[in-house]
């Protein structure tokens, strides 16, 4: 928790405020623009977790952001 996230290309994306731990596939709940966003917490789409800096990488697929919006 309270790890930023960050695009491949560096942009921000937000804080993550909870980890969902579900069977299959855990979710990251981000807080982004005010508003929360979904991200699966994947190898495919978190391609860097580290810790020591309190950053998480992604490369979302096209639109993953705009439609996990809740």
């Amino acid at each position: 928790m309270g790890c930023s996230v960050v695009t491949a290309k560096g942009i921000n994306v937000g804080t993550v405020k909870e980890l969902l731990l579900i069977k299959d596939n855990d979710v990251l709940v981000v807080v982004r623009q005010g508003k929360e966003t979904l991200i699966p917490f994947s190898e495919e789409i978190c391609t860097e977790v580290n810790l020591t800096k309190g950053e998480i990488v992604i490369d979302p697929p096209e639109g993953l952001l705009e439609i996990n919006e809740i």
